[in-house]
């Protein structure tokens, strides 16, 4: 085998590692626990928040509720501060109708330089 050959073998290697590496370490905050809880006539979303990354973390939600048939009923933000590594925080959403069956939860990490 050429030289060449070996030099786009191992550079397509180091490629590879590095887009798993990537996609194991790309989001340090980890939602988990995620449930709807009925409190009378309103329901909450409450679950944990954990830090998986070697820094500090400025840890946001965004929780989304949707009734039986997709429509969205409520958004909300919650800002949970930071986070120090492999902290953990528990979040409670704040109520909303006991129509909505389903949630979303969408880490929030704020405006990009592009503006979205």
């Amino acid at each position: 085998m050429r030289r060449s050959g070996l030099f786009l073998i191992l550079i397509s290697a180091i490629f590879i590692i590095f887009v798993f590496y990537s996609l194991l370490h790309l989001e340090p905050l980890e939602v988990s626990g995620g449930r709807l809880q009925h409190l009378g006539a309103s329901v909450v979303v409450v679950g944990s928040v954990i830090n998986h990354g070697s820094r500090p973390q400025s840890a946001g939600l965004k929780v989304q509720f949707y009734d039986r048939a997709g429509r969205k009923l409520a958004v909300q933000e919650l800002d949970l501060g930071r986070l120090a590594p492999g902290q953990r925080m528990a979040f409670t959403s704040r109520p909303v109708a006991a129509q909505a069956q389903t949630f979303t939860i969408q880490v929030d990490r704020g405006s990009n330089m592009y503006g979205n």
